[in-house]
């Protein structure tokens, strides 16, 4: 848009208003030149130095409305790019925020109760005391279980 502004000499304005008012000049000025060419007809002929110069003013004020006509053809279609842009942008900005909440609401907290601190000494298993405690207790249950096998044995005599 910037360029088109530059090279054409003119606000860019959204309703174009600038543009229209340009151009109704334009029209106004080549209606009043060709008004005044028919009547320097009436009086002079074709080869007459004012006619010439009018006829050129007409072509040059054709040609000036022809390159408004264009600019303006160039500024509508950047403006109709614009406003898509925009709106895509719209668009993909609200999916983002829409994207954003539901991460964060997805999100589990997780509350630190204690850090974790390294111990002074390493913890192992103390194998000598299960071994100890295992055959105790399979010791004791074999004792119980010879015990009462004797008891059967000498209540059944």
């Amino acid at each position: 848009m910037q360029r088109l502004q530059e090279s054409n000499k003119f606000v860019a304005d959204p309703n174009l208003e600038q543009i229209t008012q340009a151009g109704g000049a334009i029209m106004q000025k080549l209606v009043d030149k060709q008004l005044e060419l028919e009547r320097r007809r009436l009086i002079f002929n074709d080869t007459d130095e004012q006619i010439i110069l009018l006829k050129k003013e007409i072509a040059e004020l054709k040609q000036a409305l022809s390159r408004l006509l264009d600019s303006r053809d160039q500024l509508v279609r950047v403006l109709r790019e614009l406003k898509i842009q925009e709106s895509i942008y719209s668009l993909l900005n609200s999916k983002l925020e829409e994207a954003k909440i539901n991460e964060a609401r997805d999100t589990p907290i997780v509350q630190v109760l204690d850090k974790a601190v390294v111990p002074d000494n390493v913890y192992r298993p103390d194998l000598k005391f299960i071994m100890i405690l295992v055959a105790v207790v399979v010791g004791g249950l074999g004792f119980l279980v010879i015990f009462v096998d004797i008891l059967k044995y000498l209540g059944s005599i």
